[in-house]
C-alpha cells in the first residue's frame, strides 16, 4: 500500500493535489509521491565536531614501481 511505503501525511497530500489536478487513480498518486521524493535534497558532508568521532583509517601509498617509463616516453607495465 502507498500509505505503508510513503507514510499518512504523505499520501494525504498526494491524494488532496491529485483531486485538484482531476488526477484519479494510485498510478497518479504513485507519480506525484516519487516526484515528491526526487525533490527532497540529498545529504550533505559529513560533519565531525568531536575528536572521537574522528575516523581512524590510515591509507597506504600506491605502489608504482611496476610501471616504468621508455625511451618513447609511454608508460609500460614492467613484467
Amino acid at each position: 500500500m502507498l500509505v505503508d511505503t510513503h507514510g499518512r501525511d504523505a499520501v494525504a497530500q498526494a491524494l488532496q493535489e491529485a483531486v485538484e489536478l482531476g488526477a484519479y487513480g494510485s498510478d497518479y498518486l504513485n507519480n506525484i509521491l516519487a516526484h515528491r521524493r526526487a525533490l527532497v535534497p540529498l545529504s550533505g558532508q559529513l560533519h565531525l565536531i568531536r575528536g572521537t568521532e574522528l575516523l581512524q583509517l590510515e591509507v597506504q601509498q600506491p605502489d608504482c614501481s611496476r610501471y616504468q617509463i621508455n625511451e618513447q616516453h609511454s608508460i609500460a607495465p614492467n613484467d
